[in-house]
């Protein structure tokens, strides 16, 4: 008889019990609420459910400080990379100006591309205009600083349609700063030619 009821014991072992998956889910209360009664009632009778709810609390509190995000966490960075020349059919033209290019570079930063145009700026002879469009990510919010030697020198808003002008630049090495409440993006040496 014996053998018999150790083989029954462990066959019904738990057989009641709901599964870790199950207990789980109640824990983080997204059970249905008939299956969550029907757990709460089970809990107050079962050691074995209770043990592991409790490991699973344990656990949570362990391993919180690593869920948890700080907000220099939750503001992404992303370094903008320079992308081989386009053919001349893909290109997106930033505000299709008129007139004749000094250069279009093209980057891919995350999930945006930005096309910057350099052209000759007309109301400051010597220095250069940087025409920009921003695409793949929402422009709400966003703002483009520009910098030389650190210093920051200007900036200008991106509108809803992903396009900015920055204006006035002398030629030299800039890095650029497209940022909102979230997300920055940086593009750094930035080259304006004298003449180019």
């Amino acid at each position: 008889m014996k053998p018999t009821e150790a083989r029954l014991t462990a066959i019904l072992y738990r057989a009641f019990c709901p599964d870790t998956s199950e207990l789980g889910e109640y824990r983080f209360e997204l059970s249905p609420p008939e299956r969550a009664a029907f757990i709460r009632d089970h809990l107050k009778e079962c050691p074995h459910c209770r043990l592991e709810i409790q490991q699973l609390e344990q656990f949570l509190k362990d391993v919180s400080p690593d869920l948890e995000y700080s907000p220099l966490e939750r503001f992404k960075i992303w370094i903008a990379e320079l992308m081989p020349e386009l053919p001349d059919a893909s290109r997106p033209l930033a505000f299709g100006l008129r007139g004749e290019s000094s250069g279009q570079k093209f980057y891919q930063a995350g999930d945006a591309q930005i096309t910057l145009e350099i052209q000759d700026d007309p109301a400051a002879p010597g220095n250069k205009i940087v025409l920009g469009l921003v695409l793949g990510i929402a422009t709400a919010g966003l703002q483009v600083y520009y910098l030389h030697s650190g210093k920051q020198l200007g900036s200008s808003p991106v509108d809803e349609l992903g396009n900015f002008i920055l204006a006035g630049l002398e030629p030299g090495e800039y890095d650029l700063l497209l940022q909102n409440e979230t997300a920055e993006i940086q593009i750094l040496n930035l080259l304006i030619e004298p003449g180019k």
